[in-house]
């Protein structure tokens, strides 16, 4: 089972922590603007710094993942 969970932060930026997947990595790449997002392999987190894109990530996540959570 591949696993996502995005995570709201209170400033309106969100973090994606997931198993990982070439095809999450490349539609969110396609999807989020370099400068709306950040890599940090220390966390293997995702933080994207746009929140208005919150709902598409969330999309993306669901087209690629077995079991997608929000917290």
């Amino acid at each position: 089972m591949s696993r996502a969970l995005i995570v709201s932060n209170p400033d309106g930026t969100f973090e994606v922590h997931s198993d990982y997947s070439a095809g999450f990595v490349a539609a969110l790449k396609d999807l989020v603007p370099a400068e709306d997002r950040e890599w940090d392999p220390s966390e293997k987190v995702w933080r994207v710094s746009n929140p208005d894109l919150y709902a598409d990530v969330v999309s993306i996540m669901e087209d690629n993942y077995t079991d997608v959570s929000e917290s």
